[in-house]
Protein backbone atom coordinates (compact mmCIF):
# COMPACT_ATOMS: atom_id res chain seq x y z
CA UNK A 1 0.00 0.00 0.00
CA UNK A 2 1.23 3.49 -0.84
CA UNK A 3 2.25 5.79 1.98
CA UNK A 4 1.64 9.54 2.04
CA UNK A 5 3.63 11.69 4.47
CA UNK A 6 2.52 15.24 5.27
CA UNK A 7 5.28 16.92 7.30
CA UNK A 8 4.70 20.34 8.82
CA UNK A 9 6.75 22.65 10.99
CA UNK A 10 7.81 26.23 11.45
CA UNK A 11 10.60 27.84 9.42
CA UNK A 12 14.04 26.48 10.23
CA UNK A 13 12.89 23.33 12.01
CA UNK A 14 14.33 21.07 9.29
CA UNK A 15 11.31 20.00 7.21
CA UNK A 16 12.94 20.19 3.79
CA UNK A 17 16.18 18.53 4.88
CA UNK A 18 14.32 15.67 6.55
CA UNK A 19 12.11 15.15 3.50
CA UNK A 20 15.09 15.15 1.14
CA UNK A 21 16.71 12.54 3.39
CA UNK A 22 13.54 10.42 3.44
CA UNK A 23 13.28 10.64 -0.35
CA UNK A 24 16.64 8.90 -0.65
CA UNK A 25 16.01 6.35 2.11
CA UNK A 26 12.58 5.12 0.97
CA UNK A 27 12.12 3.24 -2.28
CA UNK A 28 10.24 4.79 -5.22
CA UNK A 29 9.74 8.12 -3.47
CA UNK A 30 8.68 11.54 -4.70
CA UNK A 31 8.93 14.80 -2.75
CA UNK A 32 6.85 17.97 -3.03
CA UNK A 33 7.62 21.14 -1.08
CA UNK A 34 4.53 23.31 -0.63
CA UNK A 35 6.62 26.44 -1.15
CA UNK A 36 7.25 25.39 -4.74
CA UNK A 37 3.51 25.73 -5.36
CA UNK A 38 3.45 29.40 -4.30
CA UNK A 39 6.73 31.11 -5.16
CA UNK A 40 5.92 34.65 -6.25
CA UNK A 41 7.23 38.18 -6.03
CA UNK A 42 5.74 40.15 -4.50
CA UNK A 43 4.32 37.51 -2.18
CA UNK A 44 0.60 38.25 -2.11
CA UNK A 45 -1.54 36.66 0.62
CA UNK A 46 -5.31 36.90 0.18
CA UNK A 47 -8.24 34.49 -0.09
CA UNK A 48 -7.69 33.99 -3.82
CA UNK A 49 -3.99 33.12 -3.53
CA UNK A 50 -4.55 30.89 -0.48
CA UNK A 51 -7.21 28.95 -2.40
CA UNK A 52 -4.90 28.74 -5.39
CA UNK A 53 -1.99 27.23 -3.47
CA UNK A 54 -4.18 24.54 -1.86
CA UNK A 55 -5.51 23.69 -5.32
CA UNK A 56 -1.94 23.42 -6.65
CA UNK A 57 -0.81 21.21 -3.76
CA UNK A 58 -3.79 18.86 -3.92
CA UNK A 59 -3.56 18.52 -7.70
CA UNK A 60 0.12 17.56 -7.62
CA UNK A 61 -0.20 15.22 -4.65
CA UNK A 62 -3.12 13.37 -6.23
CA UNK A 63 -1.15 13.00 -9.46
CA UNK A 64 1.71 11.46 -7.49
CA UNK A 65 -0.72 9.19 -5.62
CA UNK A 66 -2.28 7.98 -8.86
CA UNK A 67 1.08 7.34 -10.54
CA UNK A 68 2.07 3.67 -10.30
CA UNK A 69 5.79 4.56 -10.21
CA UNK A 70 5.66 5.90 -6.65
CA UNK A 71 5.20 4.08 -3.34
CA UNK A 72 6.08 6.93 -0.99
CA UNK A 73 4.70 10.46 -1.48
CA UNK A 74 6.43 13.01 0.77
CA UNK A 75 5.13 16.55 1.25
CA UNK A 76 6.25 19.38 3.50
CA UNK A 77 4.90 22.83 4.23
CA UNK A 78 4.55 25.09 7.27
CA UNK A 79 0.99 23.88 8.03
CA UNK A 80 0.69 25.68 11.38
CA UNK A 81 -3.14 25.64 11.54
CA UNK A 82 -5.49 22.65 11.57
CA UNK A 83 -7.77 24.06 8.81
CA UNK A 84 -4.79 24.14 6.44
CA UNK A 85 -4.09 20.46 7.06
CA UNK A 86 -7.77 19.56 6.81
CA UNK A 87 -8.16 21.47 3.53
CA UNK A 88 -5.43 19.32 2.00
CA UNK A 89 -6.32 15.97 3.55
CA UNK A 90 -10.04 16.07 2.73
CA UNK A 91 -9.27 16.44 -0.99
CA UNK A 92 -6.61 13.77 -1.28
CA UNK A 93 -7.50 10.41 -2.80
CA UNK A 94 -6.04 8.24 -0.06
CA UNK A 95 -8.57 5.41 -0.32
CA UNK A 96 -5.72 3.01 -1.13
CA UNK A 97 -3.01 4.75 0.87
CA UNK A 98 -1.74 5.00 4.42
CA UNK A 99 -1.67 8.67 5.41
CA UNK A 100 0.63 10.04 8.12
CA UNK A 101 0.62 13.65 9.27
CA UNK A 102 3.61 14.91 11.26
CA UNK A 103 4.61 18.16 12.91
CA UNK A 104 8.30 18.79 13.51
CA UNK A 105 9.00 20.87 16.61
CA UNK A 106 12.08 22.10 18.49
CA UNK A 107 12.94 23.99 21.63
CA UNK A 108 13.45 27.75 21.25
CA UNK A 109 17.22 27.65 21.69
CA UNK A 110 17.70 24.99 19.02
CA UNK A 111 15.44 26.84 16.60
CA UNK A 112 17.23 30.17 17.25
CA UNK A 113 20.60 28.53 16.63
CA UNK A 114 19.48 27.04 13.31
CA UNK A 115 17.84 30.23 12.10
CA UNK A 116 20.76 32.45 13.10
CA UNK A 117 23.09 30.19 11.14
CA UNK A 118 20.86 30.54 8.07
CA UNK A 119 20.65 34.32 8.55
CA UNK A 120 24.43 34.63 8.87
CA UNK A 121 24.87 32.60 5.68
CA UNK A 122 22.39 34.82 3.84
CA UNK A 123 19.84 32.05 3.34
CA UNK A 124 17.09 33.83 5.31
CA UNK A 125 16.18 37.39 6.21
CA UNK A 126 16.52 38.54 9.83
CA UNK A 127 12.75 38.88 10.36
CA UNK A 128 12.28 35.10 10.06
CA UNK A 129 13.47 34.64 13.63
CA UNK A 130 10.51 36.39 15.25
CA UNK A 131 7.98 34.93 12.82
CA UNK A 132 9.19 31.36 13.26
CA UNK A 133 9.37 31.50 17.05
CA UNK A 134 5.89 33.01 17.14
CA UNK A 135 4.46 30.02 15.27
CA UNK A 136 6.25 27.36 17.29
CA UNK A 137 3.57 26.98 20.05
CA UNK A 138 0.82 26.50 17.44
CA UNK A 139 2.00 23.01 16.52
CA UNK A 140 1.24 21.54 19.94
CA UNK A 141 -2.48 22.12 19.26
CA UNK A 142 -2.56 20.22 15.98
CA UNK A 143 -3.94 16.73 15.44
CA UNK A 144 -0.60 15.40 14.18
CA UNK A 145 2.24 13.10 15.23
CA UNK A 146 4.81 15.33 16.96
CA UNK A 147 8.54 14.81 16.56
CA UNK A 148 10.92 16.96 18.60
CA UNK A 149 13.96 17.70 16.42
CA UNK A 150 16.03 19.41 19.13
CA UNK A 151 19.68 18.35 19.13
CA UNK A 152 19.02 15.63 16.53
CA UNK A 153 20.58 14.98 13.15
CA UNK A 154 18.49 14.67 10.00
CA UNK A 155 19.12 10.91 10.09
CA UNK A 156 17.77 10.66 13.63
CA UNK A 157 14.62 12.63 12.77
CA UNK A 158 14.00 10.60 9.61
CA UNK A 159 14.48 7.44 11.68
CA UNK A 160 11.60 8.52 13.95
CA UNK A 161 9.37 9.24 10.96
CA UNK A 162 10.10 5.82 9.47
CA UNK A 163 9.62 4.00 12.77
CA UNK A 164 6.25 5.67 13.37
CA UNK A 165 5.18 4.93 9.81
CA UNK A 166 6.32 1.37 9.35
CA UNK A 167 5.64 0.16 12.87
CA UNK A 168 9.12 -1.31 12.94
CA UNK A 169 10.35 -2.14 16.42
CA UNK A 170 13.95 -2.56 17.52
CA UNK A 171 14.81 -4.87 20.39
CA UNK A 172 17.95 -6.57 21.75
CA UNK A 173 19.09 -9.84 20.19
CA UNK A 174 18.02 -13.12 21.86
CA UNK A 175 19.52 -16.57 21.41
CA UNK A 176 16.33 -17.94 19.87
CA UNK A 177 16.72 -15.42 17.02
CA UNK A 178 19.88 -17.06 15.70
CA UNK A 179 18.40 -19.47 13.16
CA UNK A 180 16.24 -16.72 11.63
CA UNK A 181 19.19 -14.33 11.49
CA UNK A 182 21.35 -16.93 9.76
CA UNK A 183 18.70 -17.49 7.08
CA UNK A 184 18.16 -13.74 6.64
CA UNK A 185 21.93 -13.21 6.30
CA UNK A 186 22.26 -15.90 3.63
CA UNK A 187 19.30 -14.70 1.57
CA UNK A 188 20.33 -11.06 1.83
CA UNK A 189 23.86 -11.75 0.60
CA UNK A 190 22.69 -13.93 -2.29
CA UNK A 191 20.07 -11.45 -3.53
CA UNK A 192 20.97 -7.89 -2.52
CA UNK A 193 24.73 -8.29 -3.03
CA UNK A 194 24.44 -10.39 -6.18
CA UNK A 195 24.78 -7.34 -8.45
CA UNK A 196 28.26 -6.57 -7.12
CA UNK A 197 29.83 -9.99 -6.51
CA UNK A 198 30.24 -13.21 -8.48
CA UNK A 199 28.48 -16.42 -7.49
CA UNK A 200 31.76 -17.87 -6.18
CA UNK A 201 32.27 -14.80 -4.03
CA UNK A 202 28.72 -14.97 -2.69
CA UNK A 203 29.11 -18.66 -1.84
CA UNK A 204 32.38 -17.95 -0.03
CA UNK A 205 30.80 -15.07 1.88
CA UNK A 206 27.64 -16.98 2.88
CA UNK A 207 27.46 -20.74 2.30
CA UNK A 208 24.36 -21.32 4.42
CA UNK A 209 26.32 -22.82 7.30
CA UNK A 210 27.30 -20.43 10.09
CA UNK A 211 29.30 -21.23 13.20
CA UNK A 212 26.31 -20.87 15.52
CA UNK A 213 28.32 -20.81 18.74
CA UNK A 214 30.72 -18.16 17.41
CA UNK A 215 27.88 -15.99 16.06
CA UNK A 216 25.90 -16.18 19.30
CA UNK A 217 28.94 -15.38 21.42
CA UNK A 218 29.85 -12.31 19.34
CA UNK A 219 26.25 -11.06 19.21
CA UNK A 220 26.03 -11.33 22.98
CA UNK A 221 29.39 -9.61 23.50
CA UNK A 222 28.45 -6.84 21.08
CA UNK A 223 25.53 -4.44 21.26
CA UNK A 224 23.07 -6.24 18.98
CA UNK A 225 19.61 -5.27 17.80
CA UNK A 226 16.90 -7.05 15.85
CA UNK A 227 14.28 -5.20 13.79
CA UNK A 228 10.73 -6.62 13.81
CA UNK A 229 7.74 -5.75 11.69
CA UNK A 230 4.39 -7.29 12.58
CA UNK A 231 6.23 -9.96 14.58
CA UNK A 232 8.60 -10.88 11.73
CA UNK A 233 12.35 -10.31 11.97
CA UNK A 234 13.28 -8.03 9.07
CA UNK A 235 16.84 -7.01 9.95
CA UNK A 236 19.64 -7.08 12.49
CA UNK A 237 22.93 -5.42 13.29
CA UNK A 238 25.66 -5.31 15.91
CA UNK A 239 28.52 -3.09 17.05
CA UNK A 240 31.32 -3.79 19.50
CA UNK A 241 32.04 -1.47 22.46
CA UNK A 242 35.02 0.03 20.61
CA UNK A 243 32.88 1.29 17.74
CA UNK A 244 33.39 -1.44 15.12
CA UNK A 245 30.07 -1.94 13.34
CA UNK A 246 30.22 -5.64 12.51
CA UNK A 247 26.99 -6.82 10.83
CA UNK A 248 24.09 -4.92 9.28
CA UNK A 249 21.63 -6.93 7.20
CA UNK A 250 18.03 -6.36 6.10
CA UNK A 251 15.59 -9.00 4.83
CA UNK A 252 15.65 -9.29 1.04
CA UNK A 253 11.91 -8.52 0.85
CA UNK A 254 12.12 -5.43 3.07
CA UNK A 255 14.81 -3.39 1.35
CA UNK A 256 14.51 0.42 1.06
CA UNK A 257 12.04 0.77 3.91
CA UNK A 258 14.41 2.64 6.20
CA UNK A 259 15.19 -0.43 8.32
CA UNK A 260 18.96 -0.24 7.82
CA UNK A 261 18.82 3.45 8.74
CA UNK A 262 16.98 2.69 11.98
CA UNK A 263 19.38 -0.08 12.95
CA UNK A 264 22.47 1.90 12.08
CA UNK A 265 21.25 4.95 13.96
CA UNK A 266 20.51 2.89 17.08
CA UNK A 267 23.90 1.15 16.92
CA UNK A 268 25.81 4.41 16.44
CA UNK A 269 24.05 5.93 19.44
CA UNK A 270 24.76 2.88 21.60
CA UNK A 271 28.50 3.47 21.95
CA UNK A 272 30.43 6.46 23.25
CA UNK A 273 33.48 6.57 21.01
CA UNK A 274 35.12 9.25 18.82
CA UNK A 275 34.50 7.32 15.60
CA UNK A 276 32.60 4.36 14.14
CA UNK A 277 34.41 1.94 11.81
CA UNK A 278 32.79 -0.44 9.34
CA UNK A 279 34.06 -2.77 6.62
CA UNK A 280 31.45 -2.06 3.97
CA UNK A 281 30.70 -4.17 0.91
CA UNK A 282 30.54 -2.64 -2.56
CA UNK A 283 26.76 -2.75 -2.23
CA UNK A 284 26.65 -1.08 1.18
CA UNK A 285 29.22 1.64 0.49
CA UNK A 286 26.67 4.23 -0.85
CA UNK A 287 24.44 3.71 2.20
CA UNK A 288 27.26 4.46 4.61
CA UNK A 289 28.48 7.40 2.54
CA UNK A 290 25.03 8.99 2.87
CA UNK A 291 25.36 8.62 6.64
CA UNK A 292 28.63 10.53 6.74
CA UNK A 293 31.13 7.66 6.56
CA UNK A 294 34.29 8.16 4.50
CA UNK A 295 36.41 5.52 2.79
CA UNK A 296 39.83 5.10 4.41
CA UNK A 297 40.98 2.32 2.11
CA UNK A 298 39.83 -0.38 -0.29
CA UNK A 299 40.86 -3.88 0.63
CA UNK A 300 40.65 -7.49 -0.48
CA UNK A 301 39.53 -9.98 2.16
CA UNK A 302 39.85 -13.74 1.76
CA UNK A 303 37.00 -16.12 2.39
CA UNK A 304 37.64 -19.82 1.72
CA UNK A 305 40.39 -18.95 -0.75
CA UNK A 306 38.21 -16.41 -2.60
CA UNK A 307 38.98 -12.67 -2.56
CA UNK A 308 36.19 -10.15 -1.96
CA UNK A 309 36.46 -6.38 -2.22
CA UNK A 310 35.25 -4.19 0.63
CA UNK A 311 36.02 -0.77 2.09
CA UNK A 312 37.28 0.28 5.48
CA UNK A 313 35.08 3.29 6.29
CA UNK A 314 34.82 5.52 9.33
CA UNK A 315 32.54 8.18 10.70
CA UNK A 316 33.75 10.78 13.13
CA UNK A 317 31.19 11.25 15.91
Amino acid sequence: MKKVYLIGGTMGVGKTSVCQYLKKELSNSVFLDGDWCWDSFPFIVNEETKTMVIDNIVYLLNNFIHCSAYEHIIFCWVMHEQPIIDAIVERLDVSHCDLFVYSLTADEETLKERLKKDIDEGKRSADVLERSLGRLPLYEKLDTIKIDTSHKTMAMIADEVIQNTNDIKLRPYRKEDLAVLAKLFYECVHTVNAKDYTQKQLDAWADGQIDAEKWHRSLMEHISYVAEKEGEIVGFGDIDPGGYLDRLYVHKDHQHQGIATMLCQRLECSVHVPKIVVHASITARPFFEKRGYRVKKEQQVERKGILLTNYVMEKII
